[in-house]
């Protein structure tokens, strides 16, 4: 490989990390899954539930952290089944992301239900 192609590498690189943060810094704040790659809804949901279980774990709120992903868990459930009834070929990349998101939520009840279970409530625990 050339020098310029090194360099053109690079800075490829670093505009790929740069668009990736972006994506997910927006997605954070108002995730849409119409807008964003899959990969950004999923990792910008991982980065909130961490943010809110912390939360949940020392504010002892993490039965009412279980409702809320039970309600995101309905919503997208609802969400899919609609679109179901529709022509999976207009839908289908959303219907994708709809289903890592329904997955990922699925994860996430899991880590709730187990940290109520060892009655987690500090963030240093081992169970965390």
């Amino acid at each position: 490989i050339t020098p310029k192609a090194e360099e053109w590498l690079t800075e490829l690189s670093e505009e790929v990390k740069s668009t990736l943060k972006t994506l997910v810094v927006s997605c954070m704040t108002k995730p849409d899954p119409d807008r964003f790659p899959s990969q950004v809804l999923c990792l910008s949901e991982r980065i909130n539930f961490t943010r809110f279980c912390e939360e949940a774990i020392t504010t002892d709120g993490l039965p009412q952290y279980r409702l809320a992903l039970e309600t995101q868990h309905a919503a997208y459930s609802k969400q899919l089944l609609e679109l179901n009834g529709n022509k999976m070929e207009k839908h289908g990349v959303l219907h994708l992301k709809l289903k890592d998101l329904l997955l990922d939520t699925i994860y996430h009840l899991g880590i709730v239900k187990k940290l109520m279970k060892t009655d987690v409530k500090q963030t240093d625990d081992w169970n965390w």
